[in-house]
Parts: structure tokens; C-alpha cells; sequence
């Protein structure tokens, strides 16, 4: 069974009423990333928002997206 996970913006998480505090944060600190359950809960059409990228864990997409945005760059 694959897990999804929504990628947003802080503000566009804001935006529906969800509170991203306790949520991963990206490396620049403008997005976040929760299970797919908690964010349907305040957009429960979430795969339609064009707002929120819904990504399957260990997807090819998801691991781009964990490297790209939410990894610290080591010196």
C-alpha cells in the first residue's frame, strides 16, 4: 500500500484553514508536505486543487521532491 503525501505552499495550506505547524518544512522554508488524509480533510477534492501536488511515497516524483526542496545540501 503506497501512502500520498500533499505538497503545498505554507500559505496555500493556510489558505483552506489548515495549520502547517508540525508539518515538514521545506529547505527555504515556503512549503510543506502532510499525509494525504489530514489535507483532504480541509480540501477533500485535493487532487482537483491545482494549489496541492498529491505524490505517492517512494515515487520517482516524491523522491524528486524530497532531494529537490526538502533536503539540506551538505558543504
Amino acid at each position: 500500500m503506497l501512502l500520498d503525501f500533499v505538497f503545498a505552499l505554507l500559505e496555500d495550506f493556510r489558505s483552506v484553514g489548515c495549520d502547517p505547524d508540525g508539518f515538514r518544512v521545506s529547505v527555504d522554508g515556503t512549503m510543506a508536505l502532510c499525509h494525504d488524509k489530514w489535507a483532504k480533510v480541509f480540501v477533500p477534492d485535493i487532487e482537483e486543487d491545482y494549489r496541492f501536488e498529491v505524490l505517492s511515497h517512494g515515487s520517482d516524483e516524491f523522491n524528486q521532491m524530497i532531494l529537490d526542496k526538502f533536503t539540506e545540501y551538505a558543504e
